[in-house]
């Protein structure tokens, strides 16, 4: 099977990620609001929906590369070419972002629940990167409310997340046929 044909599979499911994006993005969107209240009560149904939606679509585009991997006669090798690739197209930040998906999914596969969450997320009110300070006191102090997920005790925006690696997603479908 051409790389034109694995392609067509991994399109289908850049749109579920791009579906699933889009929610999280709206979902993020109605949670997040300045000095917003901790105990507010949310469903977070939809947003958990979308945020396992992007993810399994993430694993299915990675599923297709293995899939041309074995078609090219490099059975067992989609993980180094997937390695050259993130060398070759990524830069370190992106790495680390591509990488935090399948992270999470491992860990949610292997070892513990993974649930996206909403904390509120300490921030302090600026004008032009300047904390404001009167009499040398702060004085504006706000909270900002996010969808956030934790994985090895770091908490993740979610909605960054998933724009991120629609990104890279993108950039992979496009591209992972020219590693040499």
């Amino acid at each position: 099977m051409p790389a034109a044909q694995i392609r067509v599979s991994m399109e289908e499911k850049y749109a579920w990620a791009r579906q699933a994006n889009d929610v999280v993005q709206e979902q993020t969107r109605l949670y997040h609001s300045v000095n917003a209240k901790e105990d507010d009560p949310n469903d977070l149904s939809e947003a958990k929906q979308a945020f396992w939606s992007f993810l399994q679509a993430y694993q299915q585009i990675r599923f297709y590369h293995g899939v041309w991997m074995k078609q090219i006669n490099k059975p067992g090798k989609a993980t180094a070419e997937l390695d050259k690739w993130k060398a070759l197209f990524l830069t370190p930040e992106q790495i680390q972002a591509w990488d935090l998906l399948n992270q999470l999914r491992n860990q949610d596969t292997h070892d513990s629940p993974v649930l996206p969450d909403i904390k509120a997320i300490p921030q302090v009110l600026s004008v032009n990167g300047s904390a404001i300070l009167i009499n040398g006191h702060l004085v504006g102090m706000g909270h900002s409310k996010n969808l956030v997920i934790s994985i090895a005790n770091d908490d993740h925006r979610l909605a960054h997340l998933t724009a991120t690696n629609l990104l890279l997603l993108r950039q992979f479908i496009d591209t992972f046929d020219q590693v040499p």
